[in-house]
């Protein structure tokens, strides 16, 4: 599987473009509408692309206002700048010429940066130096006139000395405290070093636990999709049986509207029916009276006549089927 290039754009940044919904743009390509989207390999796992240049002959086809935005890279593409570690600053300082021992010529000994602070150091000697050796020679009664004069040079030579030695002395002083100084900077810089490489490992491990996250929330959004997309199904199918039962239920109602209209027709028609039979009931019973009296009639006149009678009644009554039988005969 191919990864994603330049010229191609997720579906999030097309949908934008297109001014619709991501949900919209997945419905095109699972019904095959979208024959230009592409399955391609993203930084968090598979995904749907589309060609840059085939965006506006989309727009176009589906009758979408394309927007003017295009941006570079999808947001899941989006990498968190490199950290950039600089090098530790170089604190130079000028070399300072180490002190001489005593005796050595005054070219030997170390001076500072600041030409000044050596002139007054030099002159705070001298005054040291003057302040002790210096004092006006004292003519001694019986003494020679030459031993003054040759007690000057010595006075020189070690004033010289002292000059010296109060110059080794600084220099020893100021090349220590630069010392101190770049020591401590460079500490300084050493902790400011493994500080920024510990913030520089803390932000990797917070990038891969974002991106890990990241991750883990588009699989959840994924589910979360296809849980929508089922329970959508699900619905759709729902509202069919919905349907289907509302119809039936519509169609029981007319049948039931039917039937009890019906039933009406029959309760009518039967209660005319049962006058109808009450009727004839009443005929029947008035027709059955009238036959037992018509019978005890006949009994009686039967019973009037004479033997000959009665044989001819009852072969009377065998043609015509009568109900009425002879009376048996007397004896």
């Amino acid at each position: 599987m191919t990864k994603i290039s330049a010229d191609q754009i997720g579906l999030r940044d097309a949908a934008e473009v297109f001014g619709v919904s991501i949900d919209t743009l997945r419905r095109r390509i699972r019904d095959n509408q979208l024959d230009e989207a592409l399955l391609v390999q993203g930084p968090f796992g598979a995904t749907w692309v589309l060609p840059r240049n085939a965006l506006a002959e989309i727009a176009a086809r589906e009758e979408w206002e394309m927007a003017d935005v295009s941006r570079e890279a999808s947001e899941t593409e989006s990498t968190p700048p490199p950290v950039v570690r600089s090098d530790p600053p170089v604190i130079r300082s000028e070399p300072s010429d180490e002190a001489t021992a005593p005796g050595g010529t005054e070219a030997d000994v170390g001076t500072s940066d600041d030409p000044s602070e050596v002139i007054d150091l030099r002159r705070a000697g001298l005054r040291e130096a003057v302040g002790a050796h210096g004092a006006p020679p004292v003519h001694v009664a019986g003494s020679p006139p030459g031993s003054v004069r040759t007690a000057a040079p010595e006075v020189r030579s070690e004033q010289q000395d002292l000059v010296r030695q109060i110059q080794v002395a600084v220099a020893g002083e100021l090349h220590t405290a630069l010392t101190e100084n770049v020591e401590a900077e460079l500490t300084r810089v050493r902790d400011a070093i493994t500080s920024a490489e510990v913030r520089a490992v803390a932000a990797e491990a917070r990038t891969d636990a974002i991106r890990s996250e990241q991750g883990r929330l588009q699989a959840q959004l994924k589910r979360a999709e296809a849980d929508v997309e089922y329970w959508r199904s699900q619905h759709d199918r729902l509202d069919k049986e919905l349907d289907r039962e509302r119809t039936g239920r519509v169609s029981a109602e007319r049948s039931k509207a039917i039937a009890e209209t019906q039933a009406s027709e029959v309760k009518s028609v039967s209660a005319e029916l049962r006058a109808s039979l009450a009727d004839a009931l009443d005929r029947e019973r008035a027709l059955v009276r009238q036959e037992a009296a018509l019978s005890a009639e006949l009994d009686q006149a039967v019973v009037a006549m004479g033997w000959w009678s009665r044989r001819k009644l009852a072969r009377l009554q065998a043609r015509t089927g009568g109900r009425t039988q002879p009376p048996p005969a007397a004896d």
